[in-house]
Order: C-alpha cells, then sequence, then structure tokens
C-alpha cells in the first residue's frame, strides 16, 4: 500500500466519526482505527504508526473526531497500546 491508501484509510476512520454524539461508537470507532494501524504496521515497517492515528483523530489516547450538534467535541478516553 502507499501512503495516499493510508490517508484515505484514515480519512475515513475520521469521516465515520463526525457528528457522532455516542461514546460507544466512537469508542468502535478507536478500536478500529488501533487494530488496522497494528495490521497496516505489520505489513509495512515504515509505516507511522502516530501519524496515522493523528490522521484518524485519535491523538494522546483520546478519540476527538465526534461534535455535539452545538459544535462541543465528544471526547472518548482510551490508552494507546504500546
Amino acid at each position: 500500500m502507499t501512503s495516499k491508501d493510508y490517508i484515505l484509510i484514515a480519512e475515513a476512520i475520521k469521516w465515520a466519526g463526525t457528528g457522532v454524539e455516542n461514546t460507544d461508537a466512537l469508542h468502535g470507532i478507536y478500536l478500529a482505527a488501533t487494530m488496522i494501524a497494528s495490521r497496516l504496521e505489520q505489513d509495512n515497517p515504515r509505516f507511522n504508526r502516530k501519524a496515522f492515528l493523528s490522521a484518524c483523530g485519535v491523538v494522546s489516547g483520546t478519540v476527538t473526531i465526534g461534535t455535539t450538534k452545538y459544535g462541543e467535541p465528544v471526547v472518548c478516553q482510551n490508552k494507546l497500546p504500546s
């Protein structure tokens, strides 16, 4: 896969969380992002997991991709796997 493919996947994951207010759904997006990152990391030793998760909206163990109808961020706290 190319970096263009990684960008496409990350954008799709981030888009999936846009406007989502349900914490369980955001947690599912977080899990999907981290599991996909793990598989991509296995496929390509040069894969940058931290950059990918950041592009997905998963930063510092927090899912920050959802917003409420009032424009406030919906955050789901998680610990990134080591």
